[in-house]
């Protein structure tokens, strides 16, 4: 066995040897030392161990047989050493180095899983892998899609990104501001919309007029669309979901700051999102009872001559409560549809979390249980009763809503831009908007199929357009033609990127897709700038006019004066006044 010895002493590296039996038998062994001049004899037994993973229980020649590089095995029940899997480095036995961009699932049930993370195989990935599995400082969980709280990261709205929150004393500040620009900007849109109506009111007795506001309607709808109907391949441009989500949905930065403000006070998640989604949903109703108090207030300390300040009154807050629906509805339906999203980080457990907070699990009891209290009743509200309640009322005034101011001073943006026979037009898109983000949210099966649901949805809205064009400018209708030839193009070309592997195609797929987006948010952003050039010219062509209209009467003044210095008395004899001859340069 070895001829290793010195000294009476030897050394043996018995890997010739072959202990065979089962698991806790005993061996005896005899080991002899036969030197020259005397001879040594012992005896011992080893007992024989159970086979470790990494190893393989040959029942037949009752042996373990240990892994070789490039396979491996998990448990003792293996009968195969099993082949090592793409994004794993097996270096024999059950010893596992995970590769940057990968993700060892948790799932062991049925071997080893490994998950693509989808970015980066490279030390910039958010998995590093390695025989930890490690995430990098940003990221931990399942694939490492869920933020680092430990380390201060929570998940963005706007970016769908780990952020470091700030310091509290920033995130009151960044607070402050926000929510000071948010309403500011409310009351300014509102204030707006309440004078352009009443003008529109009075133009329309004598004759229609373009606005470049209409086009920001469709432009804002669009973008609320696209990014759900983009959504369907979200990987593909993730970056322009970000932007027409932050344009279509703006309020998402302020509840981020909110919610780091409220995290670093209370330390749970849920309650976190509890705060928000309840903000969410009771901040216009805050508004407009705000607005309503100081409209009784200002009734009781200022009386209108003509005794009309609470009909005044009802108006204003009328357009309120209008201006603040269509602002924060989309993004009250999109938070709470967001609620109801719920996603599996790691595709090998069958564990799902919200998709747009994804630390925090679905389907426990306390989130079934907001769930049925405030998420299902809120969006019933949002998305049933007041689209549902704002049809009755057009219906129900529907032949005095073109002829009243208070009427067009309150509900004109939902029928500004259309012919007297499709005052409905503006429910229309809400509701197509609201199917739209609650399917997104509810169905959870491939996404070919949602595609396929998108886009029939798309089809029979496009349908509805072209039967009867519902707007008054042929430049309207084809601003929200093209908008749903972008839905379906769109849709379409995600088809095929589903369809392949090629990255090539994936690649020239998710470039078709940025500039159909493009194309068709291009053309509304001109039809804007052009009437805004429009305007100018008007602004400047009456600018130059008055100009002008100044210079003939500076020189009407100057050449009275110096007839007034030439003939100082104009008076004859019976004490009348002459006429008055001054020539002025030809224009």
């Amino acid at each position: 066995m070895s001829s290793a010895c010195s000294n009476s002493s030897c050394t043996a590296i018995p890997s010739t040897i072959t202990l065979r039996g089962l698991a806790g038998d005993v061996i005896l062994v005899n080991v002899s030392y036969n030197p020259s001049v005397y001879q040594q004899f012992q005896q011992f037994y080893i007992r024989l161990r159970n086979c470790l993973p990494g190893e393989i229980n040959n029942n037949e020649s009752c042996e373990c047989i240990y892994c070789k590089p490039e396979t491996y095995s998990l448990t003792t029940n293996d009968s195969k050493c099993f082949e090592c899997l793409t994004g794993a480095i097996c270096a024999g036995g059950s010893t596992i180095i995970v590769k940057p961009g990968f993700y060892k699932s948790s799932d062991s049930s049925r071997g080893l899983r490994i998950v693509d993370c989808n970015d980066t195989h490279d030390n910039n990935s958010r998995c590093l892998g390695g025989m930890n599995n490690s995430c990098s400082e940003a990221f931990s969980g399942p694939a490492c899609l869920q933020c680092n709280l430990e380390n201060g990261y929570f998940m963005s709205l706007n970016t769908r990104t780990c952020v470091l929150c700030s310091d509290s004393n920033a995130l009151i500040a960044m607070a402050i501001l926000l929510l000071t620009a948010s309403i500011a900007y409310q009351i300014m849109i509102t204030i707006i919309t309440y004078k352009e109506n009443k003008r529109i009111h009075l133009r329309y007795q004598t004759h229609h007029c373009l606005n470049p506001i209409q086009f920001l309607v469709i432009f804002l709808a669009y973008t609320q669309v696209i990014s759900v109907v983009a959504n369907v391949d979200e990987n593909t441009i993730s970056l322009l979901l970000t932007a027409t989500d932050v344009v279509g949905n703006p309020y998402t930065q302020i509840m981020f700051s909110l919610q780091c403000l409220y995290l670093l006070r209370i330390p749970d998640l849920f309650k976190g999102l509890q705060f928000q989604v309840l903000l969410h949903v009771f901040s216009p109703l805050i508004k407009i009872s705000i607005v309503m108090l100081f409209e009784f207030l200002r009734n009781l300390i200022w009386k209108d001559p003509a005794g009309l300040g609470k009909q005044k009154s009802l108006v204003r807050i009328g357009a309120v409560t209008v201006v603040l629906i269509l602002l924060q509805q989309p993004g009250i339906i999109g938070v709470l549809c967001k609620y109801l999203t719920c996603w599996q980080l790691d595709p090998f457990v069958n564990r799902h979390y919200i998709k747009a907070f994804n630390s925090i699990q679905c389907h426990t009891e306390r989130y079934n249980l907001f769930k049925s209290t405030v998420v299902v009743p809120a969006l019933t509200f949002w998305a049933l009763l007041i689209p549902s309640g704002i049809f009755v009322i057009l219906y129900k005034m529907r032949r005095k809503l073109f002829v009243s101011e208070s009427l067009r001073i309150i509900f004109g943006n939902f029928y500004n831009s259309y012919d007297e026979r499709s005052y409905h037009w503006g429910v229309v898109i809400i509701i197509f908007k609201i199917t739209m983000y609650i399917l997104n949210s509810v169905i959870n099966i491939s996404p070919m199929i949602k595609g396929v649901i998108f886009i029939m949805i798309v089809h029979s809205y496009y349908y509805l357009l072209k039967r009867r064009s519902p707007y008054t400018y042929r430049h309207l209708f084809l601003s929200e033609k093209y908008c749903c030839i972008a839905y379906m193009t769109i849709l379409t070309i995600a088809f095929v990127r589903f369809s392949t592997y090629h990255s090539g195609i994936k690649y020239a797929c998710s470039i078709l897709i940025v500039i159909t987006i493009s194309i068709a948010g291009l053309y509304i952003l001109l039809n804007v700038f052009w009437l805004f050039l429009l305007k100018f010219r008007g602004w400047v062509d009456k600018k130059k006019e008055k100009r002008k209209q100044n210079l003939v009467l500076l020189e009407t003044l100057a050449k009275l004066k110096d007839y007034h210095n030439q003939n100082p008395s104009r008076i004859d004899n019976h004490h009348r006044r002459g006429a008055i001859c001054v020539e002025l340069p030809e224009r």
